[in-house]
């Protein structure tokens, strides 16, 4: 069983493009073959060996004791082993406590930085939101609710509004997703400024030794007191909590998702896979939907008949909106629905409304 799961992973590995290059090293604690030959006549030792070897075409590079017991039971196999080379199988105890012996090799690769594509995002600082509150009072919108039922109004004046929005929002590009966020223009300019002087720092002449120590203690000093006030100066106390978390990022590197997913005996690294992995595991949590059989009958009830939405209850709920939140589906920001509030209540009253009584939900 273990070695059909072993097989299973390392075929799905190899049949992945970016995945072309295998190393690896452990103790396989195969006491029977006879290296570096790899007879043996174990059929178990024979499969791995088989299926590494022969299908996998990897090459077995440790020839010398790995064990105390004088056996060769630590393995590194790898179908590059060109990029392979100054093994070495440290003496006993040469790292920490143990019966094996450490392995000690380099690879020879080279990993060239990718330049990480940033997309463009709204800027809602340097927002105009006066023309824009101006322009969605004046514009096409409510023509376009009132001559039409919901289903197709809402996909309009999403459109309509988005076009508002481009054209009074500027755009800026985004942060490294490991950039720290409160790396802003004075920040580039002292990391600038001391990476200047770290190059002319290299001729070995002293006085550009001492600049460069002096801009790089003003870059660090600049960074800290950045960072103290983007988590502690805060209006809303919502953010603390993700600037922390944000900052926490920028400093270990690494996202949250794993590369590689396991769940119900399957290994996802592709990320479309993963997303599909984590939603049939979120399903799972979940019991089957219950089944009533309960008959309600509103014909005779005028309860609801004189439901209406009102333009000042919107524009409240609109005015409350926290402005940290992601925008939801349809890509209107909070930040949009807070600031423009006073002249989106009455289409998004108006729409409402259209919905309540169509009982037509785009």
């Amino acid at each position: 069983d273990n070695f059909i799961e072993i097989k299973k992973h390392f075929e799905a590995l190899a049949i992945k493009k970016k995945l072309d290059k295998h190393i690896l090293i452990g103790d396989f604690n195969f006491n029977g073959i006879e290296w570096p030959g790899g007879l043996t006549t174990c059929q178990l030792y024979n499969k791995f060996l088989d299926f590494f070897v022969g299908d996998l075409g990897h090459v077995q590079m440790i020839s010398g004791a790995t064990h105390k017991s004088g056996n060769i039971l630590d393995l590194l196999f790898t179908n590059v082993p060109h990029l392979i080379e100054n093994i070495t199988i440290l003496g006993q105890d040469g790292v920490c406590l143990s019966d094996h012996n450490a392995i000690e090799f380099k690879i020879k690769l080279h990993c060239p930085q990718k330049n990480r594509f940033k997309h463009k995002v709204y800027n809602y600082s340097k927002a105009n939101w006066r023309e824009l509150n101006y322009d969605i009072k004046n514009s096409n919108i409510m023509n376009i609710i009132n001559s039409n039922d919901p289903y197709v109004a809402w996909p309009l004046v999403k459109s309509e509004l988005i076009k508002l929005c481009d054209t009074h929002i500027p755009k800026k590009k985004s942060k490294d997703q490991f950039q720290p966020p409160w790396f802003d223009r004075e920040c580039e300019k002292s990391y600038n400024n001391k990476e200047k002087w770290r190059i002319k720092a290299r001729s070995g002449i002293a006085s550009y030794i001492n600049k460069f120590h002096e801009c790089r203690r003003e870059f660090k000093k600049i960074m800290n007191s950045k960072m103290r006030l983007n988590l502690e100066d805060d209006s809303d106390p919502a953010l603390i909590s993700k600037k922390f978390w944000s900052h926490v990022k920028s400093r270990s590197k690494s996202t949250r998702i794993p590369d590689t997913v396991y769940y119900n005996q399957r290994y996802r690294s592709n990320c479309n896979e993963q997303a599909e992995m984590f939603n049939e595991y979120f399903s799972n949590q979940f019991s089957e939907p219950s089944v009533y059989d309960t008959m309600i009958d509103f014909k005779d009830s005028k309860r609801f008949d004189d439901l209406r939405f009102h333009e000042l209850d919107i524009l409240l709920l609109l005015k409350s909106t926290i402005p940290s939140k992601a925008a939801g589906p349809d890509g209107i920001h909070g930040i949009v629905l807070k600031n423009c509030a006073a002249s989106l209540a009455k289409p998004i009253a108006q729409i409402f409304n259209q919905i309540y009584v169509t009982s037509c939900i785009p």
